[in-house]
């Protein structure tokens, strides 16, 4: 199933959030504010949480992709939880201040800071940083110092700041808008609402020409934010007793950027496990080859030193050849690309079998046709046994493979020049024939073999 582009996924929330929003604002059916204490410290704590587990699978990424795009998010979600936490903070611990000062533009300065990263985050791209070490701390160095700065200067101004937002004006009607915050506060709040934008819009666009899953999610997220911040602007939040929709759309947007996270590490996970096994693969093709392989050798080097009239002397050089060519086919399964397309794979067995066995081997092969990973193999297989009887059997001089697609399904055939033979008589005992239908069943394929004596043979693989 098509998955929705990033671009569109940004568009449908946006489009979502803001009628919601709208939806608010224009009838009284829906309120904006809920006066719950508990319920608005569990929003917080919740929100807090999220940027902080948001913020270290961040750095995980931002570890082993060394982008500038990661380090900036990183920074950005970290102050988004340092934010969260500076308001109850301050006010726990500041007794000589009024409220709605330092506890209101602390958070807010710190908040404007994050929005910031987050916005030249999604401007800056995949460009990655080079050295990393030297820059990362002199950037995180320059931040602290930012932060440690302005807490500074807020602190020693704590007497003479004004109030961001009137703590006497509990809203009593639900439904009008109450523009009573500091125009400076307003100012922040628009000014992180156009970051947020900004950030979705890039983001979305970005994640349109990637299968970056964070990004895919950061995109929504940052626009959930952008309407949150309006709303705050709009329904300051004036009281911590008092829960608004704003609160939700901030607590949806760090679940949208846990979700991302989460799914970026599932997909890391399965893409270690999937370089394990290929590791793996490539082990006991080694093995095969380096063991059973170099006996086989061996045992057909042996086989040429027995006496010509011996009647095993055929038989085993027959067995070991044999032998040897399905040990070589699953050494290269193993060993194989699972990314490499079947016309690729095909024409490389092709051509193996060309150089051991001296047979002229054609290939026509349509780039165009391809079938799922699991099928490949078994195809492969097919080729390998038809060719090898037609070179073994048939004493064929040349063999033709061709791939191709029509109205009838895609195609797989493999003919030869050789001796040929009665398909009737040979296919219930010979196991090679029984083995290519097999697998062609397997993959939901149907397998045609046509061969008469002296006409050479025909093997049509069709599915």
């Amino acid at each position: 199933m098509n998955r929705l582009p990033g671009s569109s996924l940004v568009a449908w929330f946006w489009v979502g959030s803001v009628s919601l929003s709208a939806l608010i604002l224009a009838t009284p059916y829906l309120q904006f504010a809920y006066r719950s204490r508990d319920l608005h410290v569990a929003v917080n704590v919740v929100d807090g949480c999220i940027a902080l587990l948001t913020a270290y699978l961040l750095l995980g990424r931002f570890l082993r992709s060394n982008a500038w795009r990661d380090g900036l998010l990183l920074m950005g979600m970290a102050l988004l939880a340092a934010a969260g936490i500076a308001a109850p903070l301050t006010d726990a611990l500041v007794y000589d201040v009024a409220h709605g000062t330092l506890d209101a533009w602390l958070p807010m300065g710190i908040r404007t800071i994050a929005a910031a990263l987050v916005a030249a985050a999604a401007l800056v791209g995949g460009v990655r940083l080079v050295p990393r070490s030297s820059m990362v701390r002199g950037a995180v160095a320059a931040l602290i110092g930012i932060l440690i700065g302005g807490t500074f200067l807020l602190w020693s101004l704590r007497g003479r700041l004004p109030q961001a937002l009137n703590p006497e004006l509990i809203p009593t009607d639900t439904q009008l808008p109450t523009l009573s915050g500091h125009p400076m506060q307003l100012l922040l709040e628009l000014l992180v609402a156009a970051c947020f934008a900004a950030a979705s819009l890039r983001f979305g666009r970005d994640a349109s020409r990637s299968d970056d899953e964070l990004l895919r999610w950061v995109g929504p997220a940052c626009a959930l934010a952008s309407v949150s911040r309006v709303l705050y602007s709009l329904f300051p939040s004036t009281r911590n007793e008092w829960l608004y929709t704003a609160d939700l759309f901030r607590t949806a947007f760090y679940l949208l950027l846990l979700i991302g996270a989460a799914r970026e590490i599932r997909n890391y996970w399965q893409a270690q496990a999937e370089i394990a096994v290929a590791a793996d693969r490539r082990r006991m093709a080694r093995d095969l080859h380096d063991g059973v392989l170099q006996e086989l050798v061996f045992i057909r080097g042996r086989a040429f030193s027995m006496p010509e009239n011996d009647q095993n002397r055929l038989l085993v050089l027959d067995a070991a050849g044999r032998a040897s060519d399905e040990i070589r086919g699953a050494v290269h399964a193993l060993a194989a690309d699972h990314d490499e397309s079947l016309p690729r794979l095909l024409r490389r067995a092709a051509d193996g079998l060309a150089a051991r066995h001296g047979a002229g081997v054609l290939v026509d092969l349509d780039e165009h046709v391809d079938v799922p990973v699991e099928h490949r193999q078994s195809l492969v297989r097919i080729l390998r046994e038809a060719a090898l009887n037609a070179v073994r059997h048939g004493t064929a001089t040349t063999v033709r493979v061709s791939l191709y697609a029509d109205d009838d399904g895609r195609h797989l055939v493999v003919a030869d020049d050789g001796e040929g033979f009665d398909p009737g008589r040979v296919s219930a005992s010979g196991f090679g024939l029984t083995s290519m239908r097999e697998r062609a069943e397997r993959i939901g394929a149907t397998l045609v073999i046509t061969s008469a004596h002296g006409a050479g043979t025909r093997v049509e693989v069709t599915w």
